[in-house]
């Protein structure tokens, strides 16, 4: 009867290990699969990669600005110099022509630097060179250390969705350039639209000099209070 319930009780264990075991590589791989981020060093400048809004919004520092182009005023903290590019107000979005006539064609000029962009792109095929797939997206900073670098990956030319970059926080650029790519054939034509476009400000806020004089001042009154009550007992 011992041996009986031994083996019950063994041939449960083993049961709850091979379900345990199973549900963990279910969980791992679906994890694999939902993970939209890749992170890439090329020549020493890493960057991470994005295509979901939801994991850059939880991986990126400070504080986060968005503008939704829904009027023809952009937010303070951003300011756009195109070639070509403009706001739609049928669409609501940025509606741009990138045409290979210039290494720059849209420049985005940051208030504050950041170290993080992203937004939603829909990669139009309607103008692309005829009738192939357009030239994509050569992303460019200008970095606060005096360089600009151009990025080792571009918007590709077929997407609708979400792209982002995250670059690590101690290197910060004041300028995002965006120009042709090099997908697809030199006389290509690259035409896109983008909403929601988002960027940070990972440098903490600094106080102003009356807060610092406000705590000062307390702090003052507050030894002279002490030490005066201190007498009088």
């Amino acid at each position: 009867m011992l041996v009986f319930a031994l083996l019950i009780q063994r041939n449960a264990i083993m049961d709850f290990v091979k379900k345990a075991v199973t549900f963990s590589l279910l969980f791992l791989l679906c994890n694999s699969f939902s993970q939209a981020s890749t992170t890439y060093n090329v020549n020493g400048f890493q960057f991470t990669e994005y295509t979901d809004r939801s994991e850059w919004l939880t991986d990126v520092s400070g504080t986060v600005h968005s503008e939704d182009f829904n009027d023809y005023s952009l937010i303070p903290e951003l300011s756009i110099n195109s070639t070509n590019g403009r706001i739609n107000r049928y669409r609501d979005d940025w509606y741009d022509r990138l045409t290979g006539n210039r290494q720059y064609e849209t420049s985005f000029t940051f208030s504050q630097a950041a170290n993080a962009f992203g937004g939603d792109w829909t990669v139009d095929t309607r103008y692309q060179g005829q009738g192939s797939n357009g030239l994509g997206i050569a992303i460019f900073f200008d970095l606060l250390s005096g360089s600009t670098h151009r990025l080792y990956r571009e918007i590709p030319n077929d997407l609708i969705g979400f792209y982002g970059i995250i670059l690590p926080e101690d290197v910060l650029f004041s300028s995002l350039h965006l120009a042709e790519g090099t997908q697809g054939p030199s006389h290509g034509i690259e035409t896109y639209y983008l909403d929601d476009f988002v960027f940070n400000n990972p440098q903490p806020v600094p106080l102003p000099a009356a807060f610092w004089l406000f705590v000062t001042g307390v702090v003052t009154f507050s030894v002279y209070n002490y030490k005066r009550k201190a007498k009088e007992v």
